[in-house]
């Protein structure tokens, strides 16, 4: 019944928010977040993508046509003026900027560090002479090194590291936050805990095409930044079951 829900109301999330003679948008976003691994929670981050969209677009008197789109679908939707933005996880490189005007990210999905429940470390500074690990060839093994007097341990399967950190063999992990989250509330409750804001400014985002609907942009970094001063983001994080340290703004 709930997964049913579920596609319930993702589906419905297609209909476009009705407000007479405001200015509308069609949104696509990719259910899947492709190429991000967010650990289990696409259809959660789908449904609070949809939910934040729309409280922001009432917010700021525009109405939203949600669409479903794919990662390599999204430059062919702009051209051909199938969509007007989208919601996605592409990382606003030089070369994606030459492309699409990115906003804030509105959720942060880099990596976070893990330690057992009782640590005081707060930083991946305070592990300096602790044995940390990480999954072989990511970004985490990167902000390792970079912190100095870290004993790295790689992983192939970080499931075993988190493993070892539960038996104590190791004393933290660096991980995507929501994958770090789903385990901990599936099967760390209690033992370990998420120390530290996202790492890095890997996250979600709104995009339009270059030099286009630039408002949308504006009004998108404008009204999610009083929706968190009001409380109204820790909400949908809340109903979602995607609780971070810090909201959309860990720096």
């Amino acid at each position: 019944m709930k997964s049913f829900l579920l596609y319930l109301l993702l589906l419905l999330s297609s209909c476009a928010t009705e407000r007479p003679g405001a200015p509308s948008y069609r949104i696509a976003r990719d259910p899947e977040w492709f190429p991000v691994d967010l650990g289990g929670s696409q259809q959660r981050v789908t449904a609070f993508s949809d939910d934040l969209t729309r409280a922001i677009g009432k917010r700021a008197g525009f109405s939203v046509l949600l669409l479903q789109t794919t990662l390599e679908s999204i430059p062919s939707n702009f051209r051909i003026g199938r969509i007007d933005a989208a919601l996605t996880a592409i990382y606003p490189t030089p070369e994606a900027r030459s492309l699409y005007d990115f906003s804030d990210p509105y959720l942060f999905i880099g990596p976070v560090l893990v330690v057992p429940g009782a640590s005081p470390v707060d930083s991946l500074e305070g592990m300096r002479g602790k044995i940390v690990g990480a999954a072989a060839g990511t970004v985490a093994m990167v902000l390792i090194a970079k912190a100095e007097g870290i004993v790295i341990r790689d992983y192939i399967n970080i499931a075993k590291g988190l493993e070892d950190l539960a038996t104590g063999a190791i004393d933290g992990v660096v991980m995507p936050a929501l994958l770090a989250y789903a385990y901990i509330r599936d099967f760390y409750s209690g033992r370990l805990k998420v120390a530290t804001p996202p790492l890095t400014d890997e996250g979600l985002r709104l995009i339009v095409k270059k030099g286009e609907n630039r408002q949308l942009i504006d009004s998108f970094n404008s009204e999610l930044k009083s929706f968190v001063d009001e409380g109204g983001y820790d909400a949908l994080q809340s109903k979602w079951g995607l609780d971070l340290n810090e909201g959309p703004y860990p720096f």
